[in-house]
């Protein structure tokens, strides 16, 4: 709901600071952290990227085939693979093996089996190589 301007200058006037959107923004009670990444670190990897930021970087790999990036269905295609091998590599602790096996019988859909256990194994340890 949108304030009247005789609501704003009667929020000025009782005797609290106010503060305007800019710093609304900034302030520590509005701070978005990351769902699932632990908000005493500075960021994913040791550069403290945000998590677009680190998604954008874990999903390139799948992205820069130029076939990809010309065909928006590839692309969305793409960016959702990355999405689940992201949600896969931040849950599984051991090997990625069994891990990447079990997605692809879950997730191949028309594509072959193994290849999509072989990219998941990828993104997988990528995701370790990046992020530790």
């Amino acid at each position: 709901q949108a304030l009247l301007p005789e609501e704003i200058d009667a929020a000025h006037h009782t005797g609290h600071p106010t503060l305007d959107f800019d710093s609304l923004l900034h302030h520590p009670a509005f701070r978005v952290t990351d769902e699932g990444h632990d908000a005493t670190t500075a960021g994913f990897g040791p550069n403290g990227l945000t998590e677009v930021e680190a998604r954008a970087l874990f999903s390139q790999p799948l992205i820069e085939d130029p076939e990809v990036l010309i065909d928006p269905d590839a692309f969305d295609d793409a960016i959702g693979r990355a999405d689940l091998y992201w949600s896969l590599a931040q849950e599984i602790q051991g090997a990625p093996e069994d891990a990447a096996r079990a997605f692809a019988q879950m997730h191949a859909g028309e594509r072959d089996t193994s290849e999509v256990e072989r990219e998941a194994i990828r993104m997988i340890e990528r995701y370790r190589e990046l992020f530790g």
